[in-house]
């Protein structure tokens, strides 16, 4: 990793051994370093269905990706099609997101129906990173049924697409949500995505009552 950091290029023969090691740590080190190391096809691993890709590693991953092949990627949706590792999958669709490939974008939206709540997590916040806004209505078909992160996801998704056509779905988010802390969530989401007018906005401030009201007066104070 920290001969990477210098971009200094060494044989594959030096470091392939050890990215088979038996010994775990010792092989994700190695596979992690090789894409920042190898003139050789430094994305081999992403074929292999054992690499177990944690936090750490995408922060290490990423870094990697980021120093030495930024402006030479492959398409991550070449191995989004076909991973059966979770976490890789994962990982791909957050290097998708964070280099903008829109060519991953039709990849991602497939994952929308994948049973690993995780993945459709991150394949909801690459559509809302990347602003892929042919996609709002299947978010909205697909909230009633999500896990509180994935709800939440789609409502920042939605705010960021910024399409400005869903704002009575908002609204009907807000109302419906049993939990205090994605109302304050959808609440600001709704302020903000408004015109400067805040006409939905006022209107629920207006008409609601108890935590529907002081929620949304609570959003605007900090806002303003």
């Amino acid at each position: 990793h920290q001969l990477s950091k210098f971009k200094v290029l060494i044989a594959d023969s030096k470091i392939l051994p050890y990215t088979f090691s038996r010994n775990r740590f010792v092989r994700k080190g190695a596979r992690n370093a090789y894409i920042g190391v190898s003139n050789n096809n430094p994305f081999k691993f992403f074929d292999q269905e054992d690499n177990q890709i944690n936090y750490w590693d995408q922060i290490i991953l990423m870094e990697q990706l980021e120093l030495h092949h930024k402006n030479n990627l492959p398409n991550f949706s070449n191995w989004l099609k076909y991973s059966k590792n979770d976490s890789q999958t994962i990982f791909l669709i957050k290097a998708a997101s964070y280099f903008k490939q829109y060519g991953s974008v039709n990849t991602i939206i497939s994952l929308l129906d994948c049973e690993n709540h995780e993945i459709r997590l991150e394949a909801i916040k690459a559509l809302g990173h990347l602003q892929v806004q042919k996609t709002e209505s299947k978010l909205i078909d697909l909230y009633p049924t999500q896990p509180n992160k994935c709800k939440d996801a789609i409502i920042e998704a939605i705010y960021q697409m910024n399409s400005k056509n869903a704002t009575q779905f908002l609204r009907e988010a807000f109302e419906n949500s049993p939990q205090y802390e994605s109302k304050k969530l959808i609440a600001e989401a709704i302020f903000c995505y408004e015109d400067e007018n805040h006409k939905v906005f006022n209107e629920m401030v207006e008409s609601s009552e108890g935590f529907n009201k002081s929620i949304p007066i609570l959003i605007k104070s900090f806002i303003i």
